[in-house]
């Protein structure tokens, strides 16, 4: 705990701290979470899977696995980063997932953007439907829109750091397991992927004609990620 500095939440709950707090997938006090995660800022939630026999069944935003072995790689660099503004919205749940009142939208799937970044897509190995395990230079519309075609799918912007942007990429759950729920955009989404660019290199600078590059602008959406 002493290593991210992550200990306000111990103290504050006193010796009996392990014995009244739920873990988190079976593995952190949701208060120490919590805490990491406020000094970590978007950088909590920058971890790639991996292996797709890792990915959480709830808590795939998280930087742990709940199962008995975790394959994940920090896919952000810790130096001068700037987090989206709205990721200082999101919410750990007491089950792992997260709530997203307001996102950055770099490119959605079915609608589309004119023009989207060109990315470096890392998709855990063994993830059904997307053979690729690495997608260079991919232009993210195309991606979102190469596979799961019944799905709704999102680019959302996590941190900058240097010129390097980082973000997640999100799928919205099928309408087969949530047959109760009669407006699609009730069901939750969960994370697939981890995308990266540099928006100072040639092909970003005349994407944006030259511009200097800005975070997309924030958008009110209340999604619930698994």
């Amino acid at each position: 705990m002493s290593v991210v500095g992550a200990r306000d939440w111990f103290i504050k709950m006193g010796n009996s701290a392990t014995l009244k707090e739920v873990l988190l997938l079976e593995k952190y006090p949701l208060a120490f979470v919590q805490e990491v995660r406020e000094k970590l800022g978007g950088q909590f939630f920058a971890a790639a899977d991996t292996l797709y026999e890792e990915v959480n069944e709830l808590g795939t935003l998280l930087p742990f696995s709940g199962k008995s072995a975790a394959h994940r790689r920090v896919a952000a660099n810790p130096v001068r980063s700037e987090d989206h503004p709205a990721v200082a919205s999101w919410n750990i749940n007491p089950d792992g997932s997260v709530l997203l009142p307001r996102v950055g939208i770099v490119a959605a799937y079915p609608r589309r953007s004119e023009a989207t970044e060109l990315a470096r897509v890392l998709i855990p190995e063994g993830m059904p439907n997307i053979p690729a395990t690495v997608r260079e230079n991919v232009e993210l519309n195309t991606f979102l829109a190469s596979f799961c075609a019944d799905q709704e799918k999102f680019a959302i912007s996590l941190l900058r750091a240097g010129s390097r942007i980082n973000g997640l990429i999100l799928m919205r759950e099928s309408s087969h397991y949530y047959t109760h729920l009669s407006d699609p955009f009730c069901r939750p989404l969960r994370k697939i992927a981890t995308f990266f660019y540099n928006c100072d290199d040639e092909a970003h600078m005349t994407l944006r004609n030259g511009r200097e590059y800005a975070f997309p602008c924030s958008t009110t959406v209340n999604w619930l990620v698994l």
